[in-house]
């Protein structure tokens, strides 16, 4: 990029909710990581605070990242080291059922994603592709339900995968309702039956580890970014610009500009949560959970004709 100048991008995102949980980072125990019911919940120390509220209906998107390292990696149940499940749970409040339909995602931790450049563990990579991969070919991978129905006032689990001691899981989820309903990611002792799963939702105990609730106001005042844990509106950005590669030269445009960094443009690019953790960061911005589609050319450009449009897609969190 050196000696490129940035260009600005104009356009807007679509107004799909998507949830992302990434805060915390780093699951250290069971527990809820976030849950947009009506309710308050309550930190490791004690601190109580209300759910980041927000009832989805209609299209929707998920989005997760999490990595496990255990203080003391010894052995846990069934003579293996420990390894906490982490579950997606649908809870329907009102009284008809609800559909869901998954139309794309994909799960993948740190021994099934194929990294084949590191092999850590000695562990042969599995699987059909990374996660933004299935995403951008526009897969559901085959053990994730192509639909769930939630009976009235009940819950049940959408999806559930290990975090591997040391590892990382990703996980990516476009899909749409047919009426109202709550999303919540709560980590569990592996192996974890849906009612364990259920009753560390029930406890309203946060999972340990949210180590950003002791500088909320650095956060506000926009001086420490955190993680992102809530509700973001578009898992779609669309816009397009015209340019000459022959008599301009190369193109720079910032897909992700944030007010620490613009590039320049001094513009950002960011869409921020609707519903947002106590502890969440004020913009939802970054690589985790955005899928940048390649710039496409739509028609070629005559020698000394107009320039062409170049439509570009960004989806934040999917």
């Amino acid at each position: 990029m050196a000696g490129q100048t940035a260009r600005v991008l104009q356009g807007s995102f679509n107004t799909v909710p998507v949830l992302h949980s990434n805060q915390p980072e780093a699951v250290n125990g069971p527990g809820i990581l976030i849950d947009t019911s009506l309710g308050i919940v309550y930190s490791e120390t004690g601190l109580a605070m209300a759910n980041p509220t927000l009832r989805f209906e209609g299209p929707f998107g998920l989005h997760f990242h999490h990595f496990y390292s255990p203080s003391s990696p010894g052995q846990g149940r069934l003579g293996r080291r420990p390894e906490p499940s982490l579950a997606a749970v649908v809870i329907n409040p009102g009284g008809v059922p609800v559909r869901l339909r998954l139309f794309r995602g994909a799960v993948r931790n740190s021994f099934a994603a194929p990294y084949p450049g590191h092999q850590l563990l000695g562990v042969n990579p599995l699987g059909p592709g990374p996660t933004a991969v299935q995403m951008l070919w526009g897969r559901l991978d085959p053990d994730l339900p192509e639909e769930l129905t939630v009976p009235p006032r009940s819950r049940l689990v959408l999806l559930r995968t290990d975090l591997p001691a040391l590892g990382v899981v990703n996980g990516m989820q476009l899909g749409e309702s047919d009426g109202p309903f709550h999303l919540a990611m709560v980590a569990a002792p592996s192996p974890a039956t849906d009612e364990e799963i259920f009753s560390h939702i029930d406890s309203r105990r946060l999972a340990p580890g949210r180590t950003y609730l002791t500088q909320l106001e650095a956060i506000e005042r926009g001086l420490v970014f955190s993680r992102v844990s809530g509700v973001a509106l578009g898992d779609t950005y669309q816009a397009s610009l015209s340019h000459d590669l022959e008599r301009k030269g190369p193109l720079h445009v910032p897909l992700t500009r944030t007010v620490r960094q613009s590039f320049g443009i001094g513009k950002i690019l960011v869409n921020r949560p609707v519903a947002r953790m106590l502890d969440c960061a004020l913009e939802n911005v970054g690589t985790y959970g955005v899928r940048f589609d390649p710039l496409q050319r739509q028609t070629p450009t005559p020698r000394g004709g107009a320039a062409p449009e170049w439509p570009l897609h960004q989806a934040s969190g999917l």
